[in-house]
């Protein structure tokens, strides 16, 4: 089974670097350009100046040029994730004091590159590929992170649940699904790939728990805006300082219930460790401790609390078992197949 990991394999030549660079910043020129492998669109880390002849108050900088990628796993998916991502970011950068990179120009369509595609600032700073925090730093910028997702779930709320669109020059939720009905169907989506993966033997009966839990769920949280894609991989951090710097990738942004992001973040701070392990007990105390604060308002531990945490850890479990071969198919084959078996017996044990 391949296992083809999310990469730059439509790497752009020299010119469409040059091209895009043009098209988003007419008034700037390519000086040098370097891909960035990770993610799942198409990166540069580039350098610009201002382009001769014309009335440039720039110098030389460096910025990120995010191209939409129109082939490899996410193929199918849509373009308007990324005039969406642009938008987000420009309100973000407008209204919030979260860190984000600033947007310095846009291509919705073009003939010779794949769009849409935007130019931003580039942060400096680690993430996850250089940052390797010990339990103490994974804490300390857990902490700070959790700070900012709060402002994030604060900053907008939503009648209906679901993916954005750009209308009027604003973010609005593209339909009128509620959050169950909405995060229903990403799970079943989710199921029906399953049976092309590693866990195909799963599939018949995650799909029969699915289906019980999602038909007696008895809640429908009030949707605010979620990040979608909260991770060290998206948070350029300063780990001496323990500070983030800049808040990265929105694309997957979404209108739904804050305890399922932060069923996610939880699990992703902690490196995927077990439930109730103590590095895993150690980020969520500091995750809840500094969201809680940073809002001034504490979850109740109730039953609903509790049944709405269960489900969504199953589902990103499910989740990430359909993704598995592009999330984790960079890990050498030992490890991988070290992870497939804590995922498989993760979800095997809720079952």
């Amino acid at each position: 089974m391949s296992e083809d990991p999310f990469g730059p394999a439509d790497a752009l030549s020299e010119e469409q670097v040059a091209t895009a660079v043009e098209a988003a910043r007419p008034d700037w020129r390519l000086v040098d350009a370097e891909p960035i492998p990770e993610g799942s669109d198409i990166l540069y880390r580039v350098t610009v100046e201002p382009d001769e002849g014309r009335d440039a108050t720039t110098t030389e900088r460096r910025a990120v040029l995010k191209c939409f990628r129109p082939s490899g796993p996410l193929a199918g998916r849509a373009p308007d994730r990324v005039v969406t991502e642009v938008r987000l970011l420009e309100l973000a950068g407008a209204e919030t004091t979260v860190p984000v990179p600033t947007v310095y120009g846009f291509c919705e369509s073009h003939d010779a590159v794949p769009a849409p595609f935007f130019l931003m600032e580039y942060v400096e700073g680690v993430s996850e590929t250089g940052l390797s925090p010990d339990v103490e730093t994974t804490e300390r910028l857990t902490r700070v992170a959790a700070r900012y997702l709060a402002r994030i779930h604060d900053w907008r709320s939503f009648e209906a649940a679901g993916n954005f669109a750009v209308d009027d020059g604003d973010v609005v939720v593209d339909g009128t699904a509620r959050w169950v009905d909405h995060l229903h169907g990403v799970v079943d989506g989710a199921v029906t790939h399953l049976g092309e993966t590693r866990f195909s033997d799963l599939q018949a009966p995650v799909a029969e728990y699915v289906e019980e839990r999602f038909t007696d769920a008895a809640f429908d949280a009030a949707p605010v805006l979620l990040h979608g894609d909260y991770r060290y991989g998206n948070l350029v951090v300063d780990p001496g300082r323990a500070t983030v710097e800049a808040v990265l990738d929105w694309g997957a942004s979404l209108a739904g219930d804050r305890l399922y992001e932060l069923v996610w973040v939880e699990a992703e701070f902690a490196g995927n460790a077990p439930v109730g392990s103590e590095r895993r007990r150690g980020v969520r105390e500091a995750l809840y401790e500094a969201y809680e604060s940073e809002r001034g308002v504490a979850f109740e531990r109730d039953a609903s609390f509790a049944r709405r945490e269960r489900l969504y850890r199953f589902v990103k479990r499910v989740i990430e078992m359909r993704w598995f071969p592009y999330w984790h198919g960079d890990l050498e084959c030992s490890e991988r197949a070290d992870h497939a078996a804590r995922l498989r017996r993760g979800v095997a044990s809720m079952l």
